[in-house]
């Protein structure tokens, strides 16, 4: 096991990523600035603060995750709006989205490398004319 960071360094991460800027930081737990360019060349410091870092994403993608189901039902309700620029600009979003929902094999994903697949704009159009078709046909029933 690497050894682990100080209790300084560990005060510091936490106001760092608690919102505290680097200045205040620094200030509040009394590190010189010389010591903390010290501290990014050691590994131990950089890995603990790389770590915070992947944690934070984390939970952003969580969050987003979270909200994944709340954003599609209210862009699928947007592209039924009355107003065409709000109704077209949800389709758009609706098929921009489509791939975040598909397994990796689906997506065109080899060997942990993305490929990308382009709709042409006669396959946008198509499909952009369907959904209002879909849509124009939902409200006269």
């Amino acid at each position: 096991m690497a050894n682990p960071i100080t209790q300084r360094q560990t005060r510091v991460l936490d106001l760092l990523f608690g919102g505290t800027s680097e200045d205040e930081a620094l200030q509040k737990e009394k590190v010189p600035a010389a010591s903390y360019r010290k501290w990014w060349k050691e590994k131990n410091w950089v890995d603990a603060f790389t770590a915070r870092i992947e944690t934070c994403r984390r939970k952003a993608q969580l969050v987003l995750c979270n909200y994944a189901v709340y954003a599609a039902a209210k862009l699928v309700q947007l592209a039924d709006c009355d107003k065409e620029v709000v109704a077209r600009q949800a389709c758009l979003d609706i098929l921009a989205l489509k791939g975040l929902f598909e397994p990796d094999q689906e997506k065109g994903v080899i060997d942990g490398v993305q490929t990308v697949k382009l709709l042409g704009s006669q396959n946008s159009q198509a499909i952009l004319k369907i959904l209002a078709d879909a849509a124009r046909g939902a409200k006269s029933q």
